[in-house]
């Protein structure tokens, strides 16, 4: 996941599984300077097929459910 920002582009990475019984955080996290310009934020992201989807209308300060498109 990339998020483009006035402040900058942030990249975070999710990796599905870690361990025999256990598995990784899928959340993703970033973090905005309280100056930032949040109004035009995007998060681009490329799923493990290859696809790429655009997200142009983020909640800020909350966690938003994304799936992979079917």
């Amino acid at each position: 996941m990339e998020l483009q920002a006035s402040s900058g582009n942030q990249i975070r990475e999710v990796r599905s599984g870690g361990s025999y019984i256990g598995q990784s955080d899928l959340r993703v996290l970033f973090n905005l300077p309280p100056t930032a310009d949040t109004s035009h934020l995007v998060i681009n992201i490329r799923w493990p097929n290859g696809d790429k989807q655009t997200l142009n209308q983020i909640a800020l300060d909350k966690y938003s459910k994304v799936e992979e498109p079917r």
